[in-house]
């Protein structure tokens, strides 16, 4: 029999037990991992979509309630500490509650997640104790009691306790930032796309082949993009053939114009941003794309330039997070396969650009020689 496939090879984010990035704090009260993390999100919020994951404290005192596999509320607290709770299903229903949080806090006392802060209470050392199958990846210790007292069950895991930073439970602003460099050293690397899938009909010759800058506009977005993107890829259709096959990103969704790119980029490396441009901007230089990347806002669905002539964002030349894939799929479930409807109608980072001028398209033979007398009066 052949090597029959059920499924296709289709790359999967990767989670922990509810999101990308979460921490269960656990070996202390409720109450003070709530007041806990209240503060850590007062702290972060400005830097990151930050949600908190509780039981029903209604329920919690229910031994059975207690297991991973018992029912789970989420408790989410927002910039105002409005607290909703929300009842939700399987695993996956878990997960897909989280796909654009870029950091969740957990109650540890009653889920399990994929890295841990562990507390130093007298109060819960038995407690703690009888959980330590959770502690699979400790971050660090905070210290209730003032004496430093790490548990022997906790001395007698396999890993070196002398590496794991402790800090006071009183120096709330010292977890807050080692919770920040945790979160920001995950914060998704910046690779980049060049939109080169066009037709390019009206300007009657591929816009990615013209020389702007003494090569083509291809390769010149290319060099670039190198200082900023960790690799750079093409958006291609499916039909074009002129870049190596170790370069580009065929288009996976059809007829939908750039969306299609962008979607293919974000599918093809889901835990990637995105800086993507496309090669009908011929003005676009080193100083602007590093304002971009400079005023980048992980937190958001994209970074995106306004238009000069309207408070429009600017699609094709903007950073797309990975969370916004999922928001993308969204409008497409709608029917709408515009990218710049996407951003108008989401969270984004709307930035204006310091040399306006870089806006202009050239999409015709007249607005080519307009871009290229407007870069000679650049020299």
């Amino acid at each position: 029999m052949g090597n029959h496939r059920k499924h296709g090879n289709e790359v999967r984010v990767r989670t922990g037990n509810f999101a990308r990035n979460e921490i269960a704090f656990l070996g202390t009260p409720c109450e003070v991992i709530q007041n806990l993390s209240e503060q850590i999100i007062s702290d972060l919020s400005d830097n990151f979509r930050i949600d908190y994951l509780d039981a029903d404290h209604k329920k919690a005192d229910q031994p059975e309630f207690l297991s991973q596999g018992a029912e789970a509320f989420h408790e989410v607290v927002n910039d105002s500490f409005l607290k909703t709770i929300q009842k939700v299903g399987n695993d996956f229903d878990n997960k897909f509650h989280y796909l654009q949080t870029d950091l969740l806090l957990i109650n540890g006392n009653h889920f399990v997640a994929e890295n841990q802060i562990v507390f130093l209470d007298k109060r819960k050392t038995e407690s703690i104790c009888r959980k330590t199958e959770r502690l699979t990846n400790i971050l660090c210790f905070i210290d209730v009691d003032g004496d430093r007292n790490i548990p022997d069950c906790i001395r007698e895991l396999p890993v070196d306790i002398s590496e794991i930073p402790v800090f006071k439970l009183s120096n709330g602003k010292a977890i807050s930032e080692f919770i920040h460099q945790f979160t920001n050293a995950k914060k998704p690397e910046l690779k980049g796309l060049i939109l080169v899938g066009g037709k390019s009909s009206r300007m009657g010759e591929d816009k990615s082949d013209l020389h702007y800058h003494g090569m083509p506009q291809h390769q010149y977005i290319r060099e670039l993009l190198k200082p900023f993107c960790s690799e750079i890829f093409y958006g291609v259709n499916k039909d074009q053939q002129q870049f190596d096959e170790s370069e580009i990103i065929r288009d996976s969704f059809l007829d939908m114009g750039p969306l299609a790119s962008i979607l293919s980029a974000l599918r093809s490396h889901p835990e990637a941003a995105w800086l993507v441009i496309a090669c009908d901007i011929p003005l676009i230089d080193e100083n602007i794309i590093n304002q971009l990347v400079d005023q980048r806002n992980p937190k958001k669905f994209a970074t995106a330039f306004r238009k000069t002539d309207a408070d429009f964002p600017e699609p094709l030349f903007a950073i797309w997070e990975p969370k916004s894939y999922s928001r993308i799929l969204s409008f497409l479930s709608l029917g709408y396969q515009c990218p710049r409807k996407v951003l108008i109608n989401s969270d984004v980072e709307l930035i204006t650009a310091n040399t306006p001028e870089w806006v202009f398209n050239a999409n015709t033979p007249e607005e080519k020689e307009t871009a290229l007398q407007l870069i000679r009066e650049r020299l």
